[in-house]
């Protein structure tokens, strides 16, 4: 998919959170605070998530996706059928594989809902920005200095930038001098699992392709994130996801 004159289809899919609303609000008085304090100790926080899909219908065009909600906030369908079936509205039926290429930030949700949906046959691209900045985060803890850090991560980034996945962990193994070696083993096993979603991302920008989820950061701040986002806001699923698909509307 980085030759010029190929056909594609671009798909993108990230999901974003926004704090979820209590199913009751007391006034905190001293008692009920510390009574929840204690409740909550070593939980997580609550958060209500929502996956917004973006899909190309025509050169230069895309569509805002979020599957209709039932009263609860529940989804009507689920989010792989809602993208198959605008596939089929905008494709038809079609008789051999679509040219579709997915541009993510990794997530194994993602990863596995798309091999649900179409098997292992489907183009992956591991989002430029994530792949870098896993690059330079892990490389803070992993490097001895701010001087070794630096070069490390151009020869790094260099490499990844072709393409040359292996040829990026034989520079890990044999060149680092490491800080951290639990670090080290994460960034290893990160670059080998998505081994196949590193791409020659020179050769695509070269011919014009996206390489990317800029379009898709963009879009789920668009949706949910500036307006549900901001301090002190907290949501229930049906009105969170409700206000959403007024968004994806209005985006459409």
């Amino acid at each position: 998919m980085s030759d010029r004159s190929s056909p594609e289809i671009l798909l993108f899919d990230d999901g974003i959170l926004v704090k979820a609303q209590k199913e009751k609000r007391e006034k905190p008085t001293p008692e009920l605070v510390e009574s929840i304090a204690i409740e909550n100790s070593g939980r997580e926080k609550t958060n209500v998530l929502s996956d917004v899909i973006i899909l190309q219908i025509e050169l230069g065009k895309f569509e805002y996706l979020l599957p209709s909600i039932n009263t609860d906030g529940t989804f009507r369908i689920p989010i792989e059928d809602m993208i198959l079936q605008r596939l089929h509205h905008h494709y038809g039926s079609w008789t051999k594989p679509l040219p579709l290429v997915v541009i993510s930030d990794g997530a194994r949700v993602i990863r596995q809902r798309i091999e649900r949906m179409f098997g292992l046959g489907i183009c992956v691209i591991l989002d430029w920005y994530h792949l870098s900045k896993k690059i330079r985060d892990l490389m803070s803890m992993i490097a001895q200095n701010k001087t070794d850090k630096a070069s490390h991560i151009k020869v790094l980034l260099h490499l990844l930038w072709q393409g040359k996945v292996k040829e990026a962990m034989i520079y890990l193994k044999t060149q680092v001098t490491v800080r951290n070696s639990t670090k080290h083993q994460e960034l290893l096993t990160y670059l080998d699992k998505h081994q196949a979603e590193i791409i020659d991302y020179e050769r695509r920008k070269q011919a014009g392709k996206s390489i990317g989820s800029g379009r898709m950061e963009k879009a789920v701040d668009q949706v949910i994130g500036h307006r549900q986002k901001r301090k002190g806001m907290s949501w229930r699923p049906q009105d969170s996801r409700a206000l959403a698909l007024l968004k994806v509307l209005e985006l459409n």
